[in-house]
């Protein structure tokens, strides 16, 4: 196997942890940003084939592992997420019950 072959593998999982790992520091940074009133909750997740370590090893290419023009394609998109509502009446953007809606991020899945 050449040597290319390997580290375009190894390349392709490091670039898919880097996306992984930007879009949790987004999501744990934009944890306490209150939500307008009208808006929807968000969170980046990475959407993309995320095939198991075997599945490359599968690919009839001679050399057995995907090249880089077809690796695994991967990108961090923003989705609709659940809100938590806290009680804050003084707060800017709170409802006319008083409660402020933030992104509902769960910092250990993160």
């Amino acid at each position: 196997m050449p040597v290319g072959a390997i580290l375009d593998v190894a390349r392709g999982g490091m670039d898919h942890e880097r996306l992984r790992m930007d879009a949790a520091g987004r999501n744990i940074a934009g944890a306490n940003v209150a939500i307008a009133p009208g808006r929807t909750a968000t969170q980046w997740r990475v959407d993309g084939a995320v095939p198991s370590f075997g599945s490359p090893l599968d690919v009839p290419h001679g050399v057995g592992v995907a090249d880089a023009e077809s690796g695994m394609p991967a990108v961090a998109v923003e989705r609709p997420a659940a809100a938590r509502e806290v009680y804050e009446p003084g707060h800017p953007m709170a409802d006319a019950a008083g409660m402020v809606r933030y992104p509902a991020v769960d910092m250990v899945g993160e």
